[in-house]
C-alpha cells in the first residue's frame, strides 16, 4: 500500500511538473494555455492505424511422433513437459521382433528374385517354341509346293498316256487296213488296251495327287500357323508373368527397404518440449501409433476476431504485433498467416477469424523520442487496454507510459535509490525515487527473448495503413460538426475555429491533410464535448478523455 501511494505521488508530481498534458520527455510546452484547454503544436511524424483484437497464445508447431513399425514398447525415455534436443531418442521398441521381420522380408526378396529368374527363363523357352513353330510353317508350306509339283507331273503323265493311247489306236487302224495277218492285228489291239490302261492309271494318280496331297499339305500349313500363334501367345503370357514377378519383387524389396529405414526408435525432429506421452513400456503398438507429442516453445500463434467492416483491410503477410497481457511493456513482432474464408456469426454480429504467427520472441524496442507525435504509434507499445484507456487522451508519450508501467511493477519503487545515469531535470526528479536504469527509461521493454506459455492472453494489433512524415494532431483536438471537421487554433492569444481535412487516424493521433501548418498551436479541450470526434480506421479506439482518476484506478 505504501509503495502504491508513493508511486501515485510520483505520477501526480510528474503531471504537475509537466502540466495536465505531457508532450515530451523534457515536459516542454509548445504553446501557451488557453482558458478552455491546453495547446499542442502541429507536428510532423509517422502515423499508423491498427486493427486490434484480444486472443490467446497457442503453440503453432506441434507434431505427433508415431512408431514406424509394429512392435512392443521397450521403454519410454521422456515425460510430459520435459525439454528435449533435436535427435534425442524419446521412445524405442523391442528390436527382436524388428530383426525377425527383417529376416522374413529378406527371405521374401530372395524368393521373389528366384521367381523372376524362372519367369524370364519361361519367356526364353516360349520364344524358342515360336521359332520352332515358324520353321514348321515353312516346312509345311514347302510340302504344299511339292504336292502341287506332283500334280503337275501327274498331269504330264496323263497327257503322255493319252498320246500313247492315240498312237496305239492309229497303229491298229493302219494295220487293219494294210494287213491281213490276224496275229499282227491282235498285237496292235493289245497295245491299244495297254495304252488305255496306262491312261486310266495316270488319271487316277492325278486325281489322288490333286485331292489328297495338296489338301493335306495345305491343312498341315494351317495347323503349323495355329501352333505358331499359340507359341506367340505363350510368349506374351510368359512376359506378363515376368512383369508380375518383378512387381512382387519390387514390393518385397520396398517392404524390406522401408523396414530398414524405419527405425524402432522415436526421435525428436527438433528441439522442444514434450506435451503428451501416449504409451508406456510393454505396450503392443501398431505402425502409426502416436508415441509422444512434441512442440516448439519458440513458435506461437494467436487468433482474433475481426469485424466484417475491417476484414477486407487484413492482408496475408501483413505486419502485426502481439502484446502480452501478463508481460506489460512486451510487444512481439508477428505477421498475418490466415484469414477464415467464412464468417462466425453470433447474436447477429459478423466476425472473421484471423490468425497471426509470431516471427520472433525478441521484444520490439521503442527508442527514446523527443515527443510522442514524432511517431504517432502509441498503440504499438501499449499491450493493456487499461493503459490505453488511462492514457487514451494522448497526453503522455510512449516512453512515459512505459516508465509509469515499470514504476507500478517495481517493488522497489519507493527505495529512493537514484540509479546512476538516470535523466536529469524535472523528469529525473519525478522518477528518481525508483530504481530505473537509463536503458529502462530509454526502452519500453527488455531486449532479451521472452518466455511465453500457451493460453496467455494477448492483444494483437494488425497494421492496416501507415503514413510517414505527415502533419498530425491529437484526435481530441478534432471537432466534427455538420459533416465537417474543425480545430481550434491559438494565434497570439486569439482563438479561431478553422476547417481542416483529416486523413487517417488512430485512437491517439489524426493526420491533417489541409488547413494547418507545422508549428501552429491547436487547442485540446479539457473536457471533450459530445460533438468532438475523430474518424478512425481502428477496430479498437481509445476513449476521448482520460485522467488522474484512471491512473488511480489502475494503481488500486
Amino acid at each position: 500500500m505504501v509503495n502504491k501511494m508513493k508511486l501515485l505521488k510520483i505520477i501526480l508530481i510528474t503531471l504537475a511538473l509537466c502540466g495536465i498534458s505531457i508532450l515530451s520527455l523534457s515536459c516542454a510546452s509548445e504553446g501557451e494555455s488557453a482558458l478552455d484547454g491546453q495547446t499542442v503544436a502541429v507536428q510532423r511524424g509517422d502515423l499508423r492505424t491498427d486493427i486490434t483484437g484480444v486472443g490467446n497464445l497457442a503453440l503453432s508447431q506441434k507434431v505427433d511422433l508415431a512408431f514406424e513399425i509394429d512392435g512392443t514398447v521397450q521403454e519410454v525415455l521422456v515425460q510430459e513437459a520435459q525439454s528435449v534436443e533435436e535427435g534425442q531418442v524419446l521412445a524405442r521398441l523391442d528390436t527382436s521382433a524388428w530383426e525377425e521381420l527383417m529376416t522374413t522380408l529378406e527371405d521374401q526378396v530372395t524368393a521373389a528374385e528366384r521367381n523372376v529368374t524362372a519367369k524370364q527363363r519361361a519367356v526364353t523357352t516360349a520364344e524358342r517354341k515360336v521359332t520352332d513353330a515358324e520353321h514348321n510353317v515353312t516346312i509345311k508350306e514347302r510340302a504344299v509346293t511339292t504336292a502341287e509339283r506332283q500334280v503337275t507331273s501327274k498331269k504330264l503323265d496323263l497327257l503322255q498316256a493319252q498320246i500313247n493311247l492315240n498312237n496305239a489306236k492309229l497303229s491298229l487302224e493302219q494295220t487293219e487296213e494294210t494287213s491281213t495277218d490276224r496275229l499282227e492285228i491282235e498285237a496292235k489291239e493289245l497295245q491299244v488296251e495297254i495304252a488305255q490302261g496306262k491312261l486310266e492309271d495316270a488319271q487316277i494318280a492325278l486325281d489322288e495327287a490333286a485331292t489328297e496331297g495338296i489338301d493335306d499339305a495345305k491343312q498341315a500349313v494351317e495347323d503349323a500357323k495355329t501352333a505358331l500363334e499359340d507359341a506367340k501367345i505363350a510368349v506374351e503370357d510368359a512376359k506378363i508373368a515376368v512383369t508380375d514377378a518383378q512387381k512382387a519383387l519390387d514390393d518385397a524389396q520396398k517392404a524390406l527397404d522401408d523396414t530398414k529405414n524405419a527405425s524402432p526408435e522415436v526421435k525428436a525432429p527438433f528441439a522442444g518440449f514434450i506435451t503428451r506421452v501416449n504409451v508406456a513400456g510393454g505396450d503392443e503398438v501398431k505402425k502409426g501409433t502416436v508415441a509422444v507429442t512434441i512442440a516448439d516453445p519458440t513458435k506461437f500463434e494467436a487468433e482474433i476476431m475481426v469485424s466484417e467492416a475491417n476484414i477486407l483491410k487484413v492482408i496475408l503477410g501483413e505486419v502485426a504485433s502481439v502484446q502480452v497481457e501478463a508481460m506489460p511493456g512486451v510487444s512481439l513482432p508477428a505477421k498475418v498467416t490466415q484469414k477464415a474464408p467464412s464468417a462466425t456469426i453470433q447474436s447477429g454480429v459478423v466476425n472473421y477469424q484471423v490468425k497471426v504467427e509470431l516471427t520472433s520472441l525478441q521484444p520490439i524496442t521503442t527508442q527514446q523520442q523527443p515527443a510522442a507525435p514524432a511517431t504517432g504509434n502509441v498503440t504499438h507499445g501499449v499491450p493493456s487496454e487499461r493503459f490505453g484507456q488511462a492514457f487514451g487522451s494522448g497526453n503522455l508519450t510512449q516512453e512515459q507510459i512505459n516508465q509509469m508501467r515499470q514504476q507500478r511493477q517495481s517493488a522497489t519503487a519507493a527505495t529512493g535509490n537514484v540509479t546512476p545515469g538516470a535523466p536529469a531535470g524535472r523528469f529525473g526528479q519525478a522518477f528518481g525515487s525508483g530504481n530505473l536504469t537509463q536503458g529502462q527509461i530509454n526502452q519500453g521493454a527488455p531486449t532479451q527473448s521472452v518466455q511465453l506459455a500457451e493460453g496467455m492472453t494477448v492483444t494483437v494489433s494488425i497494421t492496416t495503413e501507415e503514413r510517414n512524415n505527415v502533419l498530425m494532431v491529437p484526435v481530441q483536438a478534432i471537432i466534427s460538426r455538420g459533416g465537417e471537421t474543425f480545430v481550434q487554433v491559438l494565434n497570439e492569444s486569439v482563438t479561431e475555429e478553422r476547417p481542416v481535412q483529416v486523413g487517417i487516424s488512430n485512437w491517439q493521433y489524426a493526420e491533417i491533410t489541409s488547413g494547418l501548418s507545422e508549428g501552429e498551436q491547436v487547442i485540446i479541450p479539457l473536457v471533450t464535448s459530445a460533438t468532438t470526434t475523430a474518424p478512425s480506421t481502428q477496430q479498437r479506439q481509445g476513449p476521448q478523455q482520460g485522467g488522474i482518476q484512471d491512473i488511480q484506478r489502475m494503481l488500486r
